[in-house]
């Protein structure tokens, strides 16, 4: 009897393996490397641009398989700080002043840590589900959505509020009301306008996200457009003219934020848009599909691409620096079910380090690895 159940265990994994070799990109990249190794969640340079922030882990229902957070030197791609986190972190990055970072991690909390000494300096606790945080560019609010609902197959039956947190007061100032489920959040550059995605079923297996404009000026909201499908990512450009938001439909929309309307709707025929950014100067938009493509923003034409050929996995987060000359991209690689990080240079197209898989809770630095457009 032990035999045939083993027997049967053994052909059900099997079958579930030939079934994933089928599934789409979107689906292993949000679910394989549960289990099997740390999953990057998120990169950030520091505000001055010496340091790498790197955080990420997962978890299966109330089980955490892995959590960290780590904060590594450009100049070696050593680590300078790993920071004690209880729980994955979903979202973080750095406060203006550097001194500071901020987490979403999966326990439904936000932390503010020190970044020098890893000391937990605050904690944001709700009792209900919080999907996204945001933080003012001027580093004074945090902005974060609070779920009130149920999962229902495949949708949310749900509404949300968007609340507003004062850090220095340390409470919510303001609480924004939501007709549906709220995915992402971003804030302009000069704390007057909010931009979320908020989507619902249409139909049996149909979805729509539409990306929304909230004036904190007037209260007043603005549909922008929508996407037939799940928005992953959307950012306001550095001068705040523009808005870039992405989908899982191959997507990605260009907004022009002051007259509200579309620029550029897109479809990228290398595969699924898993991320995209704008340069810190508001000229150029990065966007990764399976490869890492830079296009000027004033003639909508694609400057280059990086050959990604080299590049271990597939592209799952990019960040661009301060000063704009270095693009951080995370990696992730079926073959070995691991997460690799590519500093890259910006003006001459070359990785200046490559970090190797993250393995019991260290970073191993490697050779120089230099590839060409």
């Amino acid at each position: 009897m032990k035999k045939i159940f083993l027997f049967a265990l053994l052909f059900c994994v099997l079958l579930i393996a030939s079934g994933l070799a089928q599934v789409p990109d979107t689906v292993w990249s949000k679910y394989i490397s549960q289990g099997l190794s740390k999953r990057i969640n998120t990169i950030k340079f520091s505000t001055d641009d010496n340091h790498l922030l790197v955080a990420g882990g997962s978890q299966l229902d109330t089980y955490i398989v892995n959590q960290f957070m780590y904060l590594i030197d450009n100049s070696s791609g050593t680590i300078t700080q790993s920071y004690n986190v209880e729980h994955p972190v979903l979202l973080a990055d750095f406060t203006p002043t550097g001194d500071t970072i901020i987490t979403l991690e999966s326990d439904n909390k936000i932390k503010l840590y020190s970044t020098d000494s890893g000391q937990v300096l605050k904690t944001i606790s709700q009792d209900l589900l919080i999907n996204s945080i945001a933080l003012s560019p001027d580093g004074k609010k945090i902005f974060f959505t609070e779920t009130q609902g149920f999962y229902a197959q495949q949708f949310y039956n749900a509404y949300d509020t968007i609340n507003v947190w004062n850090i220095a007061n340390d409470s919510i100032e303001r609480r924004i009301p939501i007709v549906q489920t709220v995915g992402n959040l971003a804030v302009n550059p000069s704390n007057s306008y909010l931009l979320y995605n908020r989507g619902y079923s249409l139909y049996k297996n149909h979805y729509t996200d539409e990306i929304h404009l909230y004036n904190f000026i007037d209260s007043t909201d603005t549909l922008l457009g929508s996407h037939n499908s799940f928005v992953n990512f959307q950012y306001f450009s550095e001068n705040g003219n523009r808005s870039i938001s992405t989908s899982l439909d191959l997507h990605y929309i260009l907004w022009n934020i002051q007259n509200k309307s579309k620029i550029l709707d897109s479809v990228l025929v290398n595969g699924i848009v898993r991320h995209a950014i704008f340069s810190q100067n508001s000229n150029y938009l990065i966007i990764a599909d399976t490869l890492l493509n830079v296009l000027e923003l004033d003639s909508l034409t694609l400057k280059y691409s990086y050959d990604t050929n080299q590049v271990k996995g597939w592209i799952v987060y990019i960040s661009c620096s301060h000063d704009g000359n270095h693009f951080a991209v995370a990696t992730y690689s079926m073959s070995d079910v691991k997460f690799y990080v590519y500093l890259l240079n910006a003006k001459y197209q070359s990785s200046l380090f490559k970090i190797e898989p993250i393995k019991d809770g260290k970073f191993l630095f490697r050779e120089k690895y230099i590839f060409y457009s």
